[in-house]
């Protein structure tokens, strides 16, 4: 799937419902420059971005990436259509679901549970509508994310600021979510 060939209906589910706007390029620290190896795809309306990194395509499969505004990088998943995957099953939340896939596996199960019984009627509606309009199954979602943040080599990159390079962090040193 092209990140530049969703309609506007689901840029807009996806910007407005799942935090995932396709083609935004915020500004700010956590952002890295474009190269032949990273191309910025979307932005989480916080400040930080997905890339395409296309240095660790393998046959037609680029993998996607985070950074977020704090720094923490991790992969997201195999590709642009998991990436999509992912932000539409956990509408609002896929961030916690990174988190959790980053500490363990296992968490995912109890974090879509909580999630999912706070889930808004209008969130569950929009999830639906989304994954009709671009053909996804958000039954795999959270298998693609916890297989994506375990393959190696781990997006781990130099992030640059005034005084010196320093690795991005993990977003399993987050304390939360427990």
């Amino acid at each position: 799937m092209d990140p530049w060939d969703i309609d506007d209906r689901g840029r807009e589910l996806l910007e407005n419902v799942c935090g995932f706007p396709v083609g935004a390029m915020p500004s700010g620290l956590a952002m890295l420059p474009e190269s032949e190896d990273l191309e910025c795809v979307a932005g989480d309306g916080c400040g930080g971005c997905f890339y395409l990194w296309h240095a660790q395509q393998r046959g037609d499969r680029v993998p996607v990436v985070y950074l977020s505004s704090y720094g923490e990088a991790s992969r997201f998943a195999d590709d642009f259509a998991d990436a999509l995957t992912i932000v539409a099953a956990f509408p609002g939340y896929w961030g916690d679901m990174l988190v959790g896939a980053c500490k363990g596996g296992d968490r995912i199960g109890p974090y879509t549970a909580h999630y999912e019984a706070q889930l808004e009627p209008g969130y569950a509606e929009a999830r639906a509508e989304l994954c009709d309009l671009l053909g996804l199954d958000s039954a795999s979602a959270a298998d693609k994310l916890v297989t994506a943040v375990q393959v190696q080599p781990p997006f781990a990159p130099q992030l640059h600021s005034d005084e010196e390079p320093t690795p991005a962090g993990s977003f399993a040193a987050r304390p939360y979510p427990k």
